[in-house]
């Protein structure tokens, strides 16, 4: 069942990074790749499919209303101690909406908090059944089940930890104040910075990843 459960993270990670980057590339009005790892994924979202399928299989009993209710109370959850998590741990915030009416500590807001009420009754009649059917036609043996999760959480580990910004950046503050794309290509600057060996090239790099950091309270580590 691990082995299902896998597929599934991945399969909601990979469509909730197409809605998240739909958001941000609407709200920037350019393409604004969404997620912290530069593969197509989001992670938080396939955390929440998980919960959902969970959710809807175990708690069934419940009318369908109070099951949607439940359920989007959860993700909206899961969203607001996913915001904690990217700040305290990854030390980046991965979304902010503080400037959004009724939004507490910018974590989570009243719009986003709608938008997941209908996901999650798009999900229940719609997605919820094909995970079914799913499940029922994919068939692993058991003995898959331990490799693949110690697989899955450390390569998981090693991308999160791989990409923390405490591995080339000294902080002043907490967080890093950047959005995801503008960190993004930061990292991508850094690690040319780290592999060029012109020096030309390293003062052009070098310079700009100092107006990349201007007013972020972060500055490049220095070298061994």
């Amino acid at each position: 069942m691990a082995v299902t459960f896998i597929l599934e993270f991945f399969i909601f990670a990979f469509f909730g990074w197409i809605i998240d980057t739909a958001d941000r590339s609407r709200m920037a009005r350019r393409f604004s790749p969404g997620g912290f790892f530069r593969a197509p994924i989001c992670p938080i979202y396939g955390i929440g499919g998980l919960m959902l399928v969970f959710i809807f299989k175990y708690f069934s009993s419940l009318p369908f209303y109070s099951l949607i209710i439940f359920a989007t109370l959860s993700v909206i959850f899961l969203e607001y101690f996913g915001g904690i998590f990217s700040e305290k741990v990854l030390m980046v915030r991965l979304w902010d909406y503080s400037k959004s009416k009724f939004n507490i500590s910018g974590y989570i807001d009243a719009a986003h908090s709608f938008y997941w009420l209908v996901l999650v009754s798009v999900f229940y009649f719609y997605i919820f059944p094909s995970v079914l059917k799913f499940e029922n036609i994919l068939i692993v043996p058991k003995y898959f089940d331990l490799p693949a999760l110690t697989v899955f959480f450390l390569i998981f580990a090693w991308f999160t930890i791989r990409k923390s910004p405490t591995r080339f950046l000294e902080f002043k503050d907490k967080v890093l104040d950047l959005s995801v794309s503008e960190y993004q290509h930061l990292v991508s600057d850094i690690k040319k910075y780290q592999k060029i060996k012109s020096d030309d090239a390293r003062r052009a790099l070098d310079e700009r990843i100092r107006k990349r950091l201007k007013d972020t309270g972060a500055r490049m580590k220095k070298r061994d």
